[in-house]
């Protein structure tokens, strides 16, 4: 029986700006001062306040002096959402990617069915925890009832997280607890002997990937400030070197 574990962390290198509908996944020209990749470098001549395309004032990123409030601008690159770990119980990492946009369930879902296609079905864990599971397992259902996600692994909350999800989630509670005690998953849960009483405990470490995670804050700031190639670069090397 094998369970892995998924999470996201928000760390990430700097992406063009271009207010563009489908967001750019070009680097920009530099990674101190640009906001734009060459492609779209002709919106450094345009406001920096998306949905106005006048010509900015010489010196400035904006057309005119902004108004008071919250607006949304280009003034600076912007960054790639997150890294998204898959990580085995016992802590060895078995894949990462790079989340551009937001940690959503299409995209987690994508991402684990290209990383186990069919060919290498016998690969895929058991169970998989992971923090929004149940939401995981909601879209999944919706997609394709048929999926292998669905029918041969359990989709399970992490421990941490399971505590602050909703009581009155029948999906969440019946599909999705990390170790439920009507024995229908004997396999997260196991008993044994300390100091001559039986105790029950959780088989597996669901916080896996959450550790690895935070091991990787000590990398955060160097990571923030590197070109894509070099943030790919670093980023497997102490992962998976």
């Amino acid at each position: 029986v094998r369970l892995a574990v998924m999470d996201g962390k928000e760390a990430g290198h700097a992406l063009c700006n271009a207010p563009l509908e489908e967001p750019c996944r070009n680097p920009p020209l530099d990674f101190k001062q640009a906001r734009f990749c060459e492609d779209h470098s002709a919106y450094n001549r345009m406001c920096g306040i998306v949905g106005c395309n006048d010509a900015v004032v010489e010196g400035s990123k904006v057309c005119a002096p902004p108004v008071d409030g919250n607006v949304r601008h280009t003034f600076q690159a912007t960054r790639t959402h997150c890294i998204q770990t898959l990580t085995w119980a016992c802590g060895y990492p078995i894949a990462a990617t790079k989340f551009y946009v937001s940690e959503s369930e299409s995209q987690c879902a994508s991402w684990l069915h290209r990383l186990f296609p069919n060919d290498v079905a016998h690969l895929r864990p058991d169970y998989l925890a992971y923090d929004r599971a149940c939401f995981l397992l909601r879209h999944l259902v919706t997609q394709n009832p048929n999926s292998p996600w669905v029918q041969d692994v359990r989709l399970i909350v992490d421990a941490w997280h399971y505590i602050g999800h909703r009581v009155s989630d029948i999906l969440c509670r019946s599909r999705c607890n990390p170790a439920p005690a009507d024995g229908s998953q004997p396999d997260l849960i196991i008993q044994e002997e300390i100091n001559g009483r039986w105790v029950t405990r959780k088989a597996f470490n669901t916080e896996a990937a959450e550790q690895l995670n935070a091991w990787l804050d000590g990398y955060k700031g160097t990571l923030n400030r590197m070109t894509n190639y070099n943030f790919d670069f670093l980023l497997y090397c102490i992962l998976f070197l």
